[in-house]
């Protein structure tokens, strides 16, 4: 009689390398996570982002949490405003249009282990994530400032991983700019246009991508819509010709990416309400046009459910993304040392 597979171990406080990102005016933060992780001695990476400040005993807390959850590979803290108010909404689900659905802030006294459903994504401002899980995927870093975070825990979710949040542990958010507000939404609509098509593109099944391709495409519109009256057009249409010209580099994702995929879109994708910026909102009409958006979606993803695959097989052969090579030579060093 076989034995079942013991659990993974559960961390303590020790067990956790806490990195927080240096302030960089201009600097992307993708690097610096994946520096972070790659040079980690420890198994558990606590990252926080330059303006986040964990509340005392927030990494305990994460550490409890995982008690309570011990498969999970990624736990989300709570995260308040500098006040300690008003919770952000930092997990959710991921739209089949590639935008976040967030949930509300969780019940008071909520156990992690009740969480959003799967699927899950995130913000990364601050989480506390298991290095193996990480080191399978890494941050893109040719993404920049936009959806970085989304693209990284999409994936981490499609090759199986799971994410849960414990609001217990407290992240305070102090938000400081480090570019103009001009040039900081330029860029910001550059790459949020150009990284919604290659989040997507990288993890979506083709017959996916076909099946909800008239509503990409009229999203796609609706945003350049916004875009004309924000006067960032230019950066708008610059963003999609920057997917274009990303599509070989898409390819090569898809082929190392695709034989560990593990779970199939009816489940890694959602038709929830979105989660349109204040900004967004103001605009005339911007609250009716966003009901009528989520119940066309919701009623399309309903009719082709049915029609996407139920479910993938993943290929162990394939630990490692190709582009992390690195990775893979740090972890068969480690492995090394460890027999020796």
């Amino acid at each position: 009689m076989s034995l079942p597979p013991p659990l993974p171990s559960v961390p303590s406080p020790d067990d956790v390398l806490t990195v927080r990102l240096p302030l960089i005016p201009g600097q992307q933060p993708s690097p610096l996570r994946n520096r972070a992780l790659l040079q980690a001695g420890k198994p558990w990476v606590f990252l926080l982002d330059s303006d986040a400040e964990p509340a005392p005993g927030c990494l305990a807390a994460l550490c409890r949490a995982l008690s309570r959850c011990p498969k999970a590979d990624v736990v989300l803290p709570r995260v308040l405003s500098p006040a300690g108010q008003d919770p952000e909404q930092g997990i959710g689900s991921c739209h089949f249009l590639g935008e976040i659905c967030f949930a509300g802030p969780p019940r008071s006294g909520q156990p992690s282990e009740d969480v959003e459903p799967l699927p899950a994504v995130a913000s990364s401002t601050a989480f506390l994530v298991r290095r193996e899980a990480a080191l399978s995927c890494l941050f893109d870093e040719e993404l920049g400032f936009g959806r970085e975070d989304l693209d990284f825990f999409l994936r981490l979710r499609a090759a199986g991983r799971r994410l849960i949040r414990a609001p217990e542990a407290v992240v305070l958010h102090h938000r400081r700019r480090v570019l103009r507000p001009g040039d900081l939404r330029l860029r910001r609509t550059y790459f949020q246009t150009r990284n919604r098509w290659l989040a997507l593109a990288k993890v979506m099944d083709a017959r996916t991508l076909w099946l909800t391709s008239p509503l990409q495409l009229a999203y796609e519109a609706l945003r350049l819509g916004h875009s004309v009256l924000q006067g960032e057009a230019a950066e708008h249409l610059r963003g999609l010709c920057g997917a274009v010209l990303a599509i070989p580099r898409i390819l090569e994702s898809r082929r190392s990416f695709f034989p560990r995929k593990s779970v199939p879109d009816r489940a890694l994708f959602s038709s929830g309400r979105f989660s349109w910026t204040p900004r967004m909102m103001e605009l005339p009409g911007a609250g009716r046009l966003k009901s009528a958006l989520e119940l066309l979606c919701a009623a399309w993803w309903r009719m082709i459910s049915p029609l996407l695959r139920v479910e993938h097989s993943r290929d162990r052969r394939h630990p490692l993304q190709i582009g992390s090579g690195r990775a893979v030579r740090i972890l068969e060093a480690e492995k090394a040392s460890k027999k020796g």
